[in-house]
């Protein structure tokens, strides 16, 4: 997770300094009115990270399947059992919790974010999918701390190497 957020923070620092993204930003997580705008350009510091579930996925299992972990098979997921999946580390990869146990599991079932090989072959069928977001802690430039939510702010699209539109916010509310 140190990794995930390692980017993240790097991604997020150098999108606050580009000139044409606006970002809500809150005083609590989960707060439903932002409590300031920062204005293109504006500098912030990452502090650190938090996901809030709403809504914990879930995934049955549909035959025997492996967990790798570091290249080596660490578990088996027999069918019939049902993984709980809680957020998104990155490279196919989520949190989740098996047989009350927490897991870092790589991804065997559909979902829209991923798209496998294909030849790939599920394991696993989505129950329900997980609901959350990623929220940062912000020191912004007049020393006070906010709150951004990331996946409403779509800050990795904002300084991306990928040609795409943005899809933050380029004018004020």
């Amino acid at each position: 997770m140190k990794w995930v957020l390692s980017i993240l923070a790097w991604l997020v620092t150098t999108a606050a300094l580009a000139p044409f993204c606006f970002f809500s930003v809150y005083e609590s997580v989960g707060d439903e009115r932002p409590a300031r705008l920062l204005e293109p350009g504006l500098y912030f510091e990452v502090v650190l990270g938090s996901v809030r579930i709403t809504v914990p996925g879930a995934v049955q299992v549909l035959e025997r399947t492996p967990n790798y972990s570091f290249g080596k098979v660490d578990l088996y997921f027999d069918r019939g059992d049902t993984l709980f999946v809680f957020d998104y580390l990155g490279e196919g990869f989520f949190n989740g919790l098996h047989k009350g146990q927490p897991v870092e599991v790589e991804i065997f079932w559909p979902w829209s974010e991923w798209i496998p090989g294909e030849d790939y072959h599920y394991s696993g069928r989505v129950l329900q999918e997980w609901q959350g977001a990623f929220w940062i802690s912000a020191a912004l430039d007049d020393d006070q701390i906010g709150w951004i939510n990331v996946d409403a702010s779509n800050l990795a699209a904002a300084y991306s190497l990928v040609d795409e539109p943005l899809k933050c916010r380029t004018s004020p509310p």
